[in-house]
């Protein structure tokens, strides 16, 4: 929280990925694959995201963001994989929507 700034979302989001996979291995094997798949998976998607907005953010030009999408199509597929490990640990509420097969990217042709 350097500046006195709310923490990145990124950030926060991976210490809870890390805490979600040191409280696995304490269950057990199974636990301890579906939190490594789901942590892996939500690195490679951190390491595109953090990436695009170091290159795309701030951007003004439509071509710039629609050159991005396939790379975010690949950051939001992780992201999926992500959460379908996780639900081996937390099986989805009734509430909560599905992880869809095919994450949609805002203004994708």
């Amino acid at each position: 929280m350097e500046g006195g700034g709310p923490p990145d979302p990124l950030d926060v989001l991976e210490a809870r990925m890390r805490e979600t996979v040191t409280l696995a291995a304490e269950a057990g094997d199974r636990e301890v694959r579906a939190a490594d798949a789901a942590f892996n998976a939500f690195i490679a998607a951190a390491n595109i995201l953090n990436d695009l907005n170091a290159t795309v953010g701030g951007a003004v030009e439509t071509s710039v963001y629609q050159a991005a999408i396939p790379r975010a199509r690949v950051a939001a597929n992780h992201l999926a994989v992500a959460a379908q490990a996780l639900e081996a640990l937390a099986p989805r509420g009734t509430e909560e929507p599905a992880i869809p097969p095919n994450p949609q990217i805002t203004h994708e042709k």
